[in-house]
């Protein structure tokens, strides 16, 4: 009886990607990137770590006048101007943490009209370098004494698929247009009121706008189909309407 003296070869096995799981990798580590490069650009970066102690007495020299000695505001009898809605109280951390550094710096050197504030806010670039304002900031940052509301730095922008995890005061327009059946577009309008830490109540109103069978004979409730929610929960964590009339609280 003979025997080869090679080994047999056994058919390589083959192992099926799926297209679409594939896509959905891609399509996460896109986002994941492009997240991550618009945190560090809304990152303040430093040539040395920001000196709060430095940044105490440069407020307490230049800034009172405005914004008092504890930055909650001085006096309306001492200030010499009327308050306007959006001048600030250093020490609620609702007004202060939504807004990243950098936004905080620009208010800074080129003044409240910047950033859409007052124009009392006057312009400080030429008065104080880059590190004395990094101080100034670093200093007002800890007027807010609860860390756990989240900073603005967080605040990243809304992603295509999903809802936003930070909390915040806005009007947000949605829309998408139909790539498949009928032709039509819907439009969200999301009103969305933070309170407390990390919640808000976010108010939707999907509005659907359907060519059924490439007609426009359709009645009026067929083409038009408001829905109204209100979401008492955690932000980031409401799930997207279906178009259907919808009135509840969770």
């Amino acid at each position: 009886m003979l025997r080869s003296s090679h080994p047999v070869l056994e058919k390589p096995t083959q192992v099926k990607f799926p297209v679409h799981a594939a896509l959905r990798i891609i399509t996460f580590c896109a986002l994941f990137l492009a997240n991550t490069f618009v945190l560090f650009a809304q990152t303040l970066k430093y040539t040395k770590p920001p000196n709060v102690g430095n940044g105490a007495r440069i407020f307490k020299t230049t800034c009172v006048a405005c914004h008092g000695s504890d930055g909650r505001g001085a006096p309306q009898t001492t200030a010499g101007f009327v308050r306007p809605d959006t001048f600030p109280d250093f020490t609620r951390c609702d007004q202060t943490t939504p807004e990243p550094d950098t936004a905080w710096k620009d208010v800074i050197i080129h003044g409240g009209p910047s950033r859409g504030f007052s124009k009392i806010m006057p312009v400080w670039g030429k008065l104080l370098t880059s590190e004395q304002i990094d101080d100034v900031i670093a200093y007002l940052r800890t007027l807010c004494t609860n860390m756990h509301w989240p900073r603005g730095e967080l605040n990243l922008p809304r992603a295509l698929v999903t809802e936003k995890a930070f909390p915040e005061d806005e009007v947000v327009i949605s829309s998408a247009v139909n790539a498949r059946g009928a032709p039509g577009v819907s439009v969200d309008i999301i009103h969305e009121q933070r309170f407390g830490v990390k919640n808000q109540i976010e108010i939707d109103v999907p509005l659907d706008f359907q060519n059924q069978n490439h007609t426009c004979g359709a009645e009026a409730r067929d083409l038009l189909q408001p829905a109204f929610r209100i979401d008492l929960e955690p932000a980031g964590r409401s799930a997207r309407t279906d178009g259907q009339p919808v009135a509840r609280v969770r």
